[in-house]
């Protein structure tokens, strides 16, 4: 939470595993924490952040990753989106947004530049942001769990409260995979529903 009471949430995705992506994750919530508490806009801190993932990781290293600033008193949700997983807004009614504004993958071009999105929550309206954990997500015979299941679960939970939302997805990605001794991938969720004006 922000001093101006804004909620400052960001999700990502490394490439790799083990240490070294660790500590690539490691260094982009350090990033993170040294542009707030007052991050100014978010195509900016995209920028910024790109630059320092560029100048200090190897060529082959990219980061996925979503940043947004949701202001609960007006209901103003701005986000970028570092070639990451598409976030979904479901709207009380049903209906579904994607929030694709924002540019390349993190690490790629130093140079790269970001477009900020915006989009205004009305009360009811849920916020899902994933990483791809959770749509390949496998079943038994291969078939992966995908966007059209997630946002089927979204819409038919939208109108529980944030964990109750967050453990129907997750218990819909273990009823789709089954018994399984490892997930072929880590699966991370955020859920943001607006819930007063």
């Amino acid at each position: 939470r922000l001093p101006d009471g804004r909620l400052f949430l960001a999700i990502a995705d490394v490439t790799g595993k083990g240490v070294p992506a660790s500590l690539l994750m490691a260094n982009l919530q350090a990033c993170l924490h040294i542009l707030l508490p007052d991050p100014g806009p978010l195509d900016v801190v995209a920028a910024r952040v790109n630059r320092v993932i560029c100048e200090n990781t190897a060529a082959s290293t990219f980061i996925t990753a979503v940043f947004a600033l949701f202001d609960p008193a007006t209901g103003l949700l701005d986000y970028v989106n570092a070639g990451h997983n598409v976030p979904f807004v479901v709207r009380a009614g049903g209906a579904v947004e994607e929030l694709r504004e924002g540019g390349l993958l993190l690490g790629v071009m130093a140079s790269a530049a970001y477009t900020a999105g915006r989009v205004t929550l009305q009360v009811g309206d849920v916020a899902t942001f994933y990483t791809d954990g959770v749509t390949e997500a496998q079943a038994p015979d291969r078939e992966e769990f995908e966007e059209e299941r997630l946002v089927d679960v979204i819409v038919a939970h939208r109108e529980a409260p944030a964990a109750a939302q967050l453990a129907g997805i997750q218990s819909a990605v273990d009823a789709f995979t089954g018994p399984i001794d490892e997930a072929f991938d880590d699966v991370t969720i955020v859920v943001l529903r607006r819930t007063a004006v």
